[in-house]
């Protein structure tokens, strides 16, 4: 099974020639719209953003989103994409109900109503339990964000300050660039104020900035690797950005726009103000050049069985490299620290090394998922390379 193809993992990768990439490009329709109950039921293909736009004409939203809307709503639900903000759960929670086609061409519900203690699992099913072909997602009344990035402050400033920065904020991240101590700290608050925009500054610093001028520059520091913390530096005093206030998806989603690679970790939140301090001294140790800002985020708990987010309050981490030979090195050590000292869990949709014997430990309900994939897919129909590392042929 395939969503969107955005994943950087190996998740949607065949195994041999042989085998059969399922699309559910086709079935991206809304179905059902309950706005008394708060509940829409959609065809399982189709693409967040049109989701999104489906949502807005009915004065609804979803209540939380990840950093981008291109995926298919089964494909980020699948992965537990996430956004930020601790009293927010990853988009996999927001499911209520699922129809699934098995390996033996039969339909299986998973609802309040039918098979419900299955809900758990199926949640966050890898795409390796069967095609997921409609969803029931919870959704809430439509809702303005104000979005405002601060540049003035310092990575120790916002970690010693950590729990306010949380619980002020509805939504809130860091991106980070190593080598220096500035941070953006990036503020998404409701509110009920007119909407309000710069477009002129809006485009120069998220397409002209974001895309144009730092595409280039990424190309060039390529290059000349030895001077990337210098130019950290320089970059983190040259972005800024102005305020907004939007419809909440058009401040939640934040596309970037530069072809790279992609690796993320969850760890406990309580780990959070260690971690930054280790990566941080390990980046410098290893003399890894980083030119790409982590991003750091914050996820409320679930219990869906093969969440990052199960059963703990979360930081995630992604790391990211423009450097196409450098990265797996760099992703290698830093996936070492997370497992080794942080308890840290991977993105499923990105990169990752990690294997069955590391992981299986690390999710409660690890053997409990197992079995009912070999239930639901006896065969194996919906394996790959991926799910068989995880899982064994």
């Amino acid at each position: 099974m395939i969503g969107a193809r955005h994943s950087w993992s190996d998740i949607a990768r065949t195994r041999e020639e042989t085998d059969f990439v399922v699309s559910l490009d086709e079935c991206n329709e809304v179905l059902e719209v309950n706005k008394d109950k708060g509940e829409v039921r959609v065809q399982a293909g189709i693409r967040i953003k049109d989701l999104n736009d489906a949502l807005a004409k009915h004065g609804l939203a979803l209540e939380n989103l990840g950093t981008i809307a291109e995926q298919s709503i089964a494909g980020a639900i699948s992965t537990a994409t996430h956004g930020t903000g601790i009293s927010f759960s990853n988009m996999a929670t927001q499911v209520l109900g699922m129809k699934m086609v098995l390996s033996n061409g039969q339909a299986l519900s998973i609802d309040d109503s039918e098979n419900t203690h299955l809900l758990p699992l199926v949640r966050v099913s890898l795409g390796c339990l069967g095609i997921i072909s409609e969803v029931r997602l919870k959704v809430v009344s439509a809702f303005r964000l104000h979005g405002r990035v601060d540049t003035t402050k310092t990575l120790r400033y916002v970690l010693e300050n950590l729990d306010t920065y949380l619980q002020k904020h509805d939504h809130f991240k860091l991106w980070w660039l190593p080598h220096q101590e500035g941070v953006w700290i990036w503020e998404l608050n409701r509110t009920d104020k007119a909407l309000k925009s710069n477009r002129l500054l809006e485009w120069f610093n998220d397409y002209f900035l974001g895309r144009i001028f730092f595409g280039s520059w990424l190309g060039f520091l390529e290059r000349f690797p030895t001077i990337i913390p210098k130019a950290n530096r320089f970059l983190q005093r040259l972005f800024s950005y102005n305020e907004r206030v939007k419809r909440s998806d058009k401040v939640l989603t934040h596309p970037i726009l530069i072809r790279h690679q992609e690796m993320a970790y969850s760890i406990p939140i309580e780990y959070t103000v260690e971690a930054l301090k280790v990566i941080g001294e390990v980046i410098e140790e290893e003399d890894f050049k980083v030119s790409f800002p982590l991003e750091i985020r914050f996820i409320k708990k679930d219990q869906n069985a093969l969440s990052p987010m199960y059963g703990r309050d979360t930081c995630n981490i992604t790391f990211c490299m423009y450097d196409k030979k450098q990265y797996k090195q760099y992703f290698e050590r830093m996936e070492r620290v997370m497992l080794s000292r942080f308890d840290g869990r991977p993105h499923w949709g990105k990169m990752h090394f990690a294997s069955q014997e590391e992981l299986w430990m690390r999710y409660p309900r690890w053997i409990q998922f197992h079995s009912l994939k070999e239930m639901l897919d006896p065969i194996g129909m919906y394996s790959n390379t991926f799910i068989e590392r995880l899982f064994g042929k």
